[in-house]
């Protein structure tokens, strides 16, 4: 699933990384493609991965993924910029 590696990224990047996590340029691989988020440098990654036998896609990755996570003063939340949202706190 495409979207999985931003929680995991977020998970072991330091504190105030969620947002910057959810801002990445998206890659993943699904049903045999690799998917390369469009609009983003992973985009050009495309014609490399084609020459090393893959097949990837460059396609409109619109995940709507949330991150709330435990930092040492409380909690970090972000919401994916790809979406409507925010993440809101007291």
């Amino acid at each position: 699933m495409t979207a999985c590696a931003a929680p995991l990224m977020s998970s072991v990047c330091p504190s105030g990384a969620a947002r910057a996590t959810l801002r990445a340029p998206m890659v993943g691989a699904q049903n045999n493609a690799v998917e390369l988020e469009a609009g983003t440098t992973a985009a050009h990654l495309a014609p490399a991965l084609a020459t090393m036998g893959h097949s990837p896609r460059v396609v409109t990755i619109n995940t709507g993924l949330q991150i709330i996570r435990r930092v040492p003063d409380g909690l970090e939340g972000a919401a994916d910029p790809r979406r409507d949202g925010a993440a809101l706190g007291d």
